[in-house]
C-alpha cells in the first residue's frame, strides 16, 4: 500500500511538472490595437491587484508604473533603487496561467524613459539591471524552456469585437500548427538585441519584384508592418501598374477595394540555409473601416534593406522567440480564426 501511494505520488509530480512546462496566457487588445495580458498579483494578507502588462520582445524590462504606495498595499517586496532603469525594484507573486510565479519588476520614475508603461519583458537582452519575465520563470522551473510563442484571432472590420488571442510562454502548442507543418527555427541575423532572420531578398507582391530585402524582424505592439523608405515607393508603384486605385492621406494608404490586391511573398532562411516563405495575404495587409475603405498596414520607416512584421503577421502564423538562442521560430497556423483558440 504504502508503495503504491509513492508510486501514486511521483505520478502527480510527473504530471505537475509536465503541466507547467508551459504558461498560458489570454491577450486582449485595447480600442487602439494595443495587445495586452492582465495579471493578478499581491501577497498574503495584502490588497488582491492586476496590472495590465503590454508584452514586449524588443527593448525592455519588466516595469509597473505605480507609486511606492501602491507597491506597498499590493505586498510588493522592495528590493531597492534602479539607477539605470530610474525608478525601484520589487518583488511579488503574480498568477500567471494556472501557475504562481515570483517576478522582480521596476516601478520607474518619472525620469524614466519607461515612466507610464507596464511591460513584461521577453527579450535576448541580458543586462544587469533589466529584468527578464523569461530567466525568472526559467529559474522557478515553470517553463521548460526560455520562449514565448504569440498567436492573433482574425479580426478585418473595426465594427466587430476587438481581436483577442494567446500566449504561450515556456513549450508550444503545437494543436495551433496547420497539419503537416512544422516549427521551423529561423537563422539569427545577428542584429544587437533584436529577434531578426536573414532573408533571400525576393519580397515579391504577386510575381513583381519589389525592393532588396536582407533583414525580417517582427514587432508585437504594432499592427503594422514596416518596410524601408526605399522599398515601400516600390509597393505603391506594383499598386499603380496593375490598376489598382489608392489614396495617399497623412503617411496611410487607403483602398477603395481588395479585389486586386495580390498575395506579399518572401522567404526567410532558416537555421538549416533552407528557404521558408512568409505569405501575406490580403486580408492580412489591410483593414476595413467603419466607412467601407480598406487601410494598407505598412508603413514607410528609415530602415535600410528591412521588415519589420506587425502582429497582423501573428494571425496567419504561429511565431515563437527563444532567448537563448536569439531565434525566431515560426510555423503556418491551421485557419480556425475565432476565441476557441484560447
Amino acid at each position: 500500500m504504502k508503495r503504491n501511494l509513492t508510486s501514486f505520488c511521483l505520478a502527480l509530480a510527473l504530471i505537475n511538472l509536465t503541466l507547467a512546462q508551459s504558461l498560458t496566457v489570454p491577450l486582449s487588445a485595447n480600442q487602439n490595437g494595443k495587445l495586452f495580458f492582465t495579471l493578478k498579483y499581491s501577497q498574503y494578507g495584502f490588497k488582491d491587484c492586476q496590472v495590465n502588462f503590454i508584452p514586449s520582445i524588443s527593448d525592455c524590462t519588466n516595469v509597473v508604473t505605480q507609486t511606492a504606495q501602491e507597491a506597498k498595499e499590493c505586498g510588493s517586496v522592495y528590493i531597492g533603487p534602479n539607477t539605470q532603469v530610474q525608478g525601484d525594484d520589487y518583488l511579488s507573486t503574480f498568477q500567471i496561467g494556472d501557475q504562481l510565479a515570483q517576478i522582480t519588476y521596476t516601478a520607474p520614475n518619472q525620469q524614466s524613459s519607461f515612466y507610464g508603461e507596464n511591460e513584461l519583458c521577453f527579450s535576448i537582452l541580458n543586462g544587469k539591471f533589466e529584468s527578464n519575465a523569461l530567466d525568472q520563470l526559467f529559474k522557478k522551473q515553470l517553463i521548460s524552456e526560455k520562449q514565448v510563442f504569440f498567436s492573433l484571432n482574425a479580426q478585418q472590420n473595426l465594427n466587430q469585437p476587438i481581436p483577442a488571442g494567446r500566449m504561450d510562454i515556456g513549450a508550444p502548442d503545437t494543436s495551433l500548427i496547420k497539419q503537416g507543418s512544422n516549427l521551423v527555427y529561423l537563422k539569427n541575423f545577428g542584429l544587437q538585441n533584436i529577434y531578426s532572420a536573414p532573408a533571400n531578398r525576393d519580397l515579391k507582391f504577386g510575381d513583381v519584384p519589389l525592393s532588396n530585402v536582407q533583414v525580417a524582424e517582427f514587432d508585437i505592439e504594432s499592427r503594422f508592418h514596416i518596410l524601408s523608405i526605399f522599398t515601400f515607393p516600390s509597393l505603391l508603384q506594383a499598386f499603380e501598374s496593375q490598376g489598382i486605385e489608392y489614396t495617399y492621406q497623412n503617411d496611410n494608404v487607403f483602398l477603395p477595394s481588395i479585389e486586386k490586391l495580390q498575395d506579399i511573398t518572401l522567404s526567410l532562411v532558416d537555421e538549416n540555409n533552407q528557404p521558408f516563405i512568409v505569405r501575406l495575404q490580403p486580408s492580412y495587409y489591410t483593414q476595413q473601416l467603419p466607412n467601407g475603405q480598406y487601410l494598407l498596414l505598412f508603413k514607410k520607416q528609415i530602415r535600410n534593406a528591412a521588415i519589420i512584421f506587425g502582429n497582423a503577421i501573428f494571425e496567419s502564423y504561429y511565431i515563437g522567440f527563444n532567448k537563448d538562442k536569439q531565434q525566431i521560430i515560426i510555423a503556418e497556423k491551421e485557419q480556425q480564426q475565432n476565441s476557441s483558440q484560447i
